[in-house]
């Protein structure tokens, strides 16, 4: 990943923690343990189908995935679950 690239990803979850911060409420920010959960409930439910929709996968068949269906040729995974 260039600086340039990490700059970016800096300056866009700065943005969405701005978001997340002003639509949480406050009983939730007391604890670091309820900030994570709320955190990634918000992540969860707004971002996951944009992350579960990055044309790569963790398995060690990759190259026979096919990102246009989401599913793996050599197994029963699908792509970003």
């Amino acid at each position: 990943m260039t600086p340039e690239e990490q700059a970016t990803i800096k300056e866009n979850l700065r943005q969405v923690a701005e978001i997340l911060y002003k639509n949480t409420p406050s009983t939730e920010l007391t604890r670091f343990e309820t900030i994570e959960l709320t955190v990634r409930e918000h992540i969860m439910e707004t971002g996951g189908p944009e992350i579960g929709d990055l044309s790569w996968c963790a398995f060690p068949c990759i190259e026979l995935c096919d990102v246009n269906t989401k599913l793996c040729g050599a197994c029963t995974h699908r792509i970003g679950v």
